[in-house]
C-alpha cells in the first residue's frame, strides 16, 4: 500500500516536472521570437478599436433566482432605414428584415454573448468592435465574474452548478431581450451555460432562438481531455485540478495580484495552449 502511494506521488512529481520544463521552454521561445518591438506593434494593433476592454454599452441589471445581481450591457443597432429604403433595396431585402415581426423596425434580432470561466464580457472585445451598430447585442458577466455580484448562494456556502448558470442566462434574456429573435453565443463555460439553458427551457429555444454559436466548449467528457500533455501530466492535472481550483476560488485577490506579476512569464504558455496554430497575429 505504502509503495503504491509513493509510486503515485512519483508519477505526479514527474508530471509536474514535465509541465514545469515545458513552461520554461515556452518562456524561452517566447522571449526569443517575440521581441519588444513586435509586442509594441501588437499593442498598437490591439488598441485600434479602443484599448482592450474599454468598449461599453448601456448598462442594465438582471436578478437571478437567488437574488444575485447580474450585470449586462446592451448595444443597439443603427437606426432603421427611411421609408424609401425598402423600395430602393428591393423585395428580397424587405422579406429578410420582416421575418421577426411586422416591419423593418419591429422585433430586431439580438445577439447575446456568454463569456467563459475566469473571464468577463470584455473578452468579446474584437467581436464587439466588429458588430457595433450592425446588430443589437447584449454582453453580460456571469455570476461572481466581472461587474456581476458574487453569487449569493455561493457566498452562503452553496455550490454553483451549470444548470444554475443556465437559469441566470434566462434572467438576463428576460430583462434585456423581452421579445424578438435571439442568437446565443457561448465560449467555454458560456457554451455550457447556453446548453443548460436550452435543456431547461426548450419552449423558449423553439420559439425565440434563431441560432447558436459555440466557441471552444464541451457538452461533457472533459476528463478525457489531455490538454496536449503526456499521459502522466494529464493524470496529474485531473488529480490536482479540483483542489487547486477550490483554493484559487477562495483567494481571488491573491490570485489576481499573482497573475499580473507573472503575466510576461506565462506569455509563452498562453501562446502555446490558447491557439491552434503558431501563425497567429501577435495582436490577438
Amino acid at each position: 500500500m505504502a509503495e503504491g502511494k509513493w509510486e503515485r506521488a512519483g508519477l505526479v512529481g514527474a508530471a509536474i516536472g514535465v509541465v514545469a520544463a515545458g513552461a520554461a521552454a515556452g518562456v524561452a521561445i517566447e522571449r526569443a521570437t517575440v521581441g519588444r518591438s513586435v509586442r509594441r506593434k501588437a499593442r498598437i494593433a490591439l488598441d485600434a478599436a479602443g484599448p482592450y476592454g474599454t468598449l461599453r454599452g448601456t448598462p442594465g441589471t438582471a436578478i437571478a433566482e437567488d437574488g444575485t445581481e447580474l450585470y449586462y450591457e446592451t448595444e443597439e443597432a443603427e437606426q432603421p432605414p427611411t421609408p424609401a429604403e425598402p423600395a430602393r433595396r428591393g423585395r428580397g431585402w424587405l422579406r429578410r428584415q420582416t421575418r421577426g415581426g411586422t416591419g423593418p423596425a419591429a422585433r430586431p434580432l439580438t445577439v447575446v454573448f456568454c463569456h467563459g470561466y475566469c473571464l468577463n464580457q470584455d473578452s468579446w472585445h474584437f467581436q464587439r468592435a466588429a458588430l457595433r451598430g450592425a446588430v443589437r447585442a447584449v454582453y453580460w458577466d456571469q455570476r461572481s465574474h466581472g461587474r456581476s455580484e458574487r453569487g449569493r448562494d455561493q457566498a452562503a456556502g452553496g455550490p454553483v452548478t451549470i444548470d444554475q448558470l443556465g437559469r441566470d442566462l434566462k434572467a438576463v434574456l428576460d430583462a434585456a431581450v423581452p421579445d424578438g429573435p435571439v442568437v446565443l453565443v457561448g465560449h467555454s463555460m458560456g457554451g455550457m451555460t447556453v446548453m443548460a439553458f436550452a435543456d431547461q427551457f426548450p419552449a423558449y429555444v423553439s420559439e425565440r432562438v434563431a441560432g447558436v454559436a459555440f466557441v471552444s466548449t464541451s457538452a461533457g467528457k472533459l476528463a478525457a481531455v489531455t490538454f496536449g500533455l503526456p499521459a502522466a501530466g494529464a493524470r496529474a492535472f485531473r488529480l490536482l485540478a479540483p483542489g487547486v481550483l477550490r483554493v484559487l476560488g477562495s483567494q481571488a485577490e491573491l490570485v489576481e495580484r499573482g497573475r499580473r506579476a507573472t503575466a510576461d512569464l506565462f506569455a509563452g504558455i498562453v501562446k502555446r495552449y490558447s491557439f491552434g496554430s503558431a501563425d497567429v497575429d501577435p495582436a490577438v
